[in-house]
């Protein structure tokens, strides 16, 4: 072929034109003048690429259809080989002792479709006078004769079990029998339907109400904890609820939240170092000095310790000593008198039970006489001594009221 390229209204285009080369005096293949016929199979003429020509396209009959020349296989058994044994190990059967063996076999023999296969089977290696066990002959009586010979018929125990939501149950159900003289034991697995269930089977049994959960989604649905720290970092807990054997399963993994610099509190990293670590780290713990409470003797004690990473003061007060009277100044006293010093001398003995009948209170300008309280304005006495007596005084005339109405 030859391309004439031209150019046509700006486009690049071609025409092919066909040129002769050579006149081939028989015919062409692939671009080649050949120099005689191609060859025909059947035509009766053998041509150079042919083994046989019989004038047909006829197979097994000495040349096949595409003229190649046919032969016979075999005419007999032999001419396919010997029999021999597999390499397989003795066994037994009807008593005796056998052996695999290989035998060639000719099909069609004589003809041109002839052909060799092998044929396997038993081969006898030896005749038993008793029975044949494990591919050797025994010198003895065999074992058993018929099944009744090994032995009887036995059952194991029922197992229940659920299956598509249902009872059912099954057993061991062992059979001897005897084959070549030897007695062998057959177990099978019986298995019966025991009841339909309502809702559910589980362990063998009817559930009386409906199983829990059927699916993960029945259950309680997955959730985070709040954050809290261990080893200085944040980390929470995720709860996973699934369903497992008709049952809501929780499963609890540990996850990572964030690593902290410096340490975590409350679920929360720190920008800074914690104040203290331990109790130690925030001084040491002391009791105060002793006071007076009420009539006994009391001290604080002062406990510092850590808690979340800042120093805490828990003050307790102790009670140290129970006074019998008074306290005073952190210490029991032995006596509790209503006035101290000399110019409280006088005041003690106006106390009941002391027999005169008027008594001169000089110190707080107070005149008692026989059943009245009379006041001196004239006392040099400072006042605040009058409303201190006064005051005492009160206080013992209720006192004695109150004991009164007790007693009525």
């Amino acid at each position: 072929n030859f391309k004439d390229w031209f150019c046509d209204d700006g486009v690049c285009d071609f025409n092919i034109i066909p040129e002769l080369i050579e006149e081939c005096d028989y015919q062409c293949s692939d671009g080649i003048c050949i120099d005689e016929p191609e060859p025909i199979c059947g035509d009766g003429n053998t041509d150079f690429n042919e083994e046989c020509d019989d004038g047909n396209l006829i197979n097994n009959d000495g040349c096949s259809s595409i003229c190649k020349s046919e032969e016979i296989v075999c005419s007999v058994d032999l001419d396919c080989g010997i029999s021999e044994c597999v390499g397989g190990p003795n066994y037994c059967m009807d008593g005796d002792v056998y052996q695999d063996y290989v035998f060639p076999t000719c099909n069609n023999p004589g003809l041109f479709t002839s052909y060799c296969s092998n044929i396997f089977g038993p081969w006898l290696i030896e005749e038993c006078d008793y029975a044949c066990e494990n591919g050797i002959c025994i010198d003895e009586p065999p074992e058993c004769e018929i099944d009744t010979d090994c032995g009887e018929d036995s059952y194991g125990e029922w197992n229940y079990y659920c299956t598509e939501d249902d009872v059912y149950r099954n057993r061991y159900f062992s059979h001897p029998g005897c084959n070549d003289g030897q007695c062998f034991i057959e177990t099978v697995i019986q298995e019966e339907f025991v009841e339909e269930c309502d809702y559910e089977c589980s362990d063998g049994e009817c559930i009386d109400e409906p199983p829990e959960c059927k699916i993960d989604s029945d259950c309680q649905d997955d959730y985070y904890s709040d954050y809290y720290c261990t080893g200085d970092n944040v980390y929470r807990n995720l709860h996973d609820f699934e369903c497992v054997d008709d049952g809501c399963e929780e499963d609890i993994t540990t996850e990572l939240v964030e690593e902290c610099d410096y340490d975590c509190v409350n679920g929360t990293c720190i920008d800074e170092p914690l104040e203290c670590e331990i109790d130690s780290d925030c001084g040491e713990d002391y009791y105060g000095d002793n006071y007076c409470s009420g009539d006994d003797v009391y001290r604080k004690f002062y406990d510092y310790e850590c808690s979340d990473g800042d120093c805490e003061k828990d003050t307790t007060t102790e009670l140290v000593e129970e006074c019998e009277d008074d306290c005073k100044n952190g210490e029991c006293t032995e006596d509790k008198s209503w006035c101290e010093g000399d110019e409280c001398e006088e005041v003690n003995k106006w106390m009941p039970g002391y027999e005169e009948d008027s008594i001169l209170l000089a110190s707080s300008g107070i005149n008692r006489t026989s059943n009245s309280i009379m006041l001196s304005g004239n006392s040099d006495t400072s006042n605040s001594y009058f409303w201190v007596i006064l005051l005492i005084i009160a206080i013992v005339i209720v006192l004695f009221l109150i004991f009164f109405f007790q007693i009525i």
